[in-house]
């Protein structure tokens, strides 16, 4: 949903806080790969470029925020400080699988959260499965990262496209708004495939039960064209826009 850039972050971080607890769960008893005696480190794989809609950018002040209050309440991890290290993979697999070899042999860590992009996603997971690493997907994958005999430690921590609808649906009952805009997209030059899929799916959904007034689907790289729309849909939707994809 659209918002102050205050209220994105605090989302997004609510999330991280979510993600890292699920993260401890699984790697305190097993692995405890620890960087000195209390210190529990984690990598982040993610493109720096803007144009994606999962963007260490938009990301990662969300992230540092969910550690700092995961580590200013011991009972969440016990007697562990959390952090993480991050690599900008721009969505490329070598760069991505040497990225990760560096993470483990040289930072130390314990888990890998990303890389959201398919054709990365895919080969570094093979290799955090032999080395028995935990690898979180932040981001909706391929149909092949579901196959668990292979992708044994891979855990997918978001919804299908279909109930990524059925959520948004829910909230805008939640807060009685009838007539929306759906506003969004991927960026033109970015490889994940999943951007249309979702635009569409939340279309269908919201169909007949709210009010779609507008629906605009763009570039959400140009800046230009996103303050162009952002306005435009403010006016003609005369409700709630809703911020699909680009967020």
């Amino acid at each position: 949903m659209t918002g102050t850039s205050n209220s994105r972050v605090t989302v997004h971080a609510r999330q991280w806080v979510l993600i890292f607890l699920l993260c401890s769960t699984f790697i305190n008893p097993i692995l405890c790969r620890l960087t000195n005696q209390n210190k529990l480190l984690v990598g982040l794989q993610a493109p720096r470029n803007l144009s994606y809609p999962f963007s260490a950018l938009k990301l990662g002040s969300a992230m540092q925020i969910a550690i700092d209050k995961i580590n200013s309440n011991p009972s969440f991890v016990e007697n562990y400080t959390l952090d993480f290290v991050y690599v900008d993979t721009d969505c490329k697999a070598k760069l991505s699988l040497s990225a990760f070899i560096d993470q483990i042999w040289k930072e130390n860590i314990s888990a890998l959260f990303g890389p959201p992009c398919p054709e990365e996603a895919e080969v570094t997971g093979l290799l955090a499965s032999t080395w028995n690493i935990p690898m979180f997907g932040f981001v909706g994958q391929t149909n092949k990262m579901d196959k668990t005999q292979i992708y044994d430690t891979y855990i997918k921590i978001v919804p299908p496209l279909k109930r990524v609808g059925e959520i948004l649906l829910k909230t805008l009952e939640f807060f009685e708004w009838k007539n929306v805009g759906i506003i969004g997209g991927g960026a033109d030059a970015n490889t994940w495939d999943k951007v249309d899929g979702l635009f569409k799916s939340v279309e269908q959904q919201l169909q007949g039960r709210v009010t779609v007034t507008s629906s605009i689907k763009f570039d959400v790289s140009d800046q230009e064209i996103i303050h162009k729309n952002v306005k435009h849909i403010s006016k003609v939707a005369r409700g709630q826009p809703v911020e699909n994809c680009s967020e």
